[in-house]
């Protein structure tokens, strides 16, 4: 991998963390505090959440903690996508 790629991934990486962390504001926002709405805004608009979308959102934080996870897994230089990485315990 290339000095680009490996930017690009840790461009993309630093972003994702962002998302979720502007997720996890919107779940203790709703949840924890008990209001009754949180908005996330993004790309020149923003979506509202209420307590009916937490596992919407829990979900999506899912999948982008997942993605983040691939990144690390590529800039480590570990197995690509899809292969099992086997631990052996004593």
């Amino acid at each position: 991998m290339n000095d680009k790629a490996k930017q690009n991934l840790i461009k993309n990486k630093s972003r994702l963390l962002g998302w979720v962390a502007e997720i996890d504001r919107v779940i203790h926002e709703i949840a924890v505090k008990g209001t009754a709405s949180a908005s996330i805004s993004a790309g020149g608009g923003s979506k509202s959440y209420t307590h009916l979308d937490i596992s919407r959102l829990r979900a999506l934080r899912s999948d982008y903690a997942g993605r983040i996870t691939q990144i690390q897994r590529r800039l480590a230089g570990g197995p690509s996508i899809g292969k099992r990485i086997m631990t052996v315990r004593y």
